[in-house]
């Protein structure tokens, strides 16, 4: 088998170290493909960007002089793929591979906007059009699937990239798909990159126009949650302040020392282990900072901007009152089980913005998080029977009880637990 990757050296001789062992079998496997077809094929995209960044990259960008879904035949049955679609609408074929590896095939195509922020009307194109409809220079780069891996790059993107710049390939390209104004941010903020004067110039101007009203809440908040996401958060909020998202979301503009806070907060042990145990929204956790200083009824307000259900509003938002009361719960509990009795039933998004919102019993919600939340009862239910209790309607909170005490043992065990739990019910 050839070895694409060799063929791409030319254009950054690390990229042999820094693409991951899956990609570069990936591309290897796929050029074998390419070989056998008469349709010329690229990479396009975010791909050949990252090759001259020096970035890995987990998905690959394919655009072909012919059908996608006919070129996606050849290809599917060579990788174990996990599932795959075609949208007719925009002539694209998207294959997600087990491996986490995500292959996208597009025909060459022109787009036209009927409306701003309409979605796009597609047709079959040739390469000299088809990047014209692409978002920014960079991501308008194209290199042949072939030994010669020849670069087309008709919009001189790699002084873009020497330059560290961000720019739209046509004026209207804000107002036409008003989701490129995320995107520019996401670029600018993950590569440290600045806009050149008419992008800058066109954004402001789309903001002005308000045209991030033209899209559904649904890809508005898809857009904002995957920018928060992003490693460089603070870059990403900086960038939203000043170029007034945060205006237009009815969000207050965090300071300089917010953006600092939250961004480290996000990095901290115990918030990932919580996220991660519990698959918190770090996004939600993110706007219910930014909103921290709002009334109840304004909370409300800014968060149907982003849809969040009743079931789940319920678990993010403390209702009037609730905070004070677990405050003051936990004000009066010292040993374990009284710090667990206080938290047991409060959701673990609540237990975050107490510990990194409202910054209340720190040292006790921490010893929750990381001594109590995970352990689990020695007791069981055959024990207490053992012991004489019968299966009723108090079962559930003899075994609690049992839980408790073990938190407040120092050297807990089946033994010693049953003896205190008899003598405080009183058993022979």
């Amino acid at each position: 088998m050839e070895n694409y990757i060799n063929y791409l050296t030319k254009y950054n001789p690390s990229i042999e170290k820094i693409f991951s062992r899956n990609l570069k079998e990936t591309l290897n496997a796929l050029y074998e493909i390419c070989k056998t077809k008469e349709e010329k094929v690229y990479l396009v995209g975010g791909i050949v960007r990252d090759i001259f960044l020096g970035k890995n990259s987990s998905d690959i960008d394919m655009v072909i002089e012919g059908n996608s879904q006919e070129f996606a035949k050849h290809i599917l049955p060579k990788f174990p793929v996990a599932k795959h679609r075609y949208t007719e609408r925009f002539l694209t074929y998207n294959i997600f591979m087990k491996s986490g590896t995500n292959i996208d095939i597009a025909s060459f195509r022109s787009e036209v906007y009927e409306y701003p922020g309409a979605l796009p009307i597609v047709k079959y194109s040739s390469i000299e059009n088809d990047y014209t409809r692409r978002d920014f220079t960079i991501n308008s780069m194209y290199i042949s699937f072939d030994k010669r891996a020849e670069l087309y790059d008709p919009l001189n993107a790699l002084e873009d990239i020497k330059n560290k710049t961000i720019r739209i390939i046509h004026d209207k390209s804000f107002e036409d798909d008003p989701t490129r104004i995320f995107r520019a941010i996401k670029f600018a903020g993950r590569y440290d990159f600045s806009f050149d004067d008419n992008t800058e110039r066109c954004l402001v101007e789309a903001m002005e126009k308000n045209s991030l009203s033209s899209i559904s809440n649904l890809r508005l908040k898809n857009e904002f949650y995957m920018l928060v996401s992003e490693k460089k958060l603070s870059n990403i909020l900086s960038l939203f302040r000043k170029y007034k998202i945060f205006d237009y979301l009815n969000i207050p503009n965090p300071s300089d020392e917010d953006i600092k806070e939250i961004s480290e907060i996000v990095k901290k042990s115990s918030f990932r282990k919580i996220k991660e145990k519990h698959k918190i929204s770090r996004g939600n956790f993110i706007i219910m900072y930014l909103i921290r200083n709002l009334s109840y009824n304004e909370k409300i307000e800014v968060l149907k901007t982003f849809e969040i259900g009743k079931k789940n509003l319920e678990t993010i938002l403390f209702e009037e009152g609730e905070a004070e009361n677990i405050i003051l719960d936990l004000r009066k509990s010292f040993k374990p089980s009284e710090i667990y009795l206080s938290l047991k039933q409060v959701s673990p998004f609540k237990i975050l913005s107490l510990l990194y919102i409202l910054k209340k019993n720190r040292k006790k919600i921490k010893s929750y998080i990381y001594e109590i939340s995970d352990k689990s009862g020695i007791i069981s239910g055959s024990d207490l029977i053992d012991i004489g209790l019968e299966q009723n309607s108090f079962f559930k909170n003899y075994l609690e009880k049992c839980f408790c005490i073990q938190l407040d043992m120092e050297n807990p065990d089946k033994k010693k637990i049953l003896s205190k739990l008899k003598k405080e019910l009183k058993i022979n």
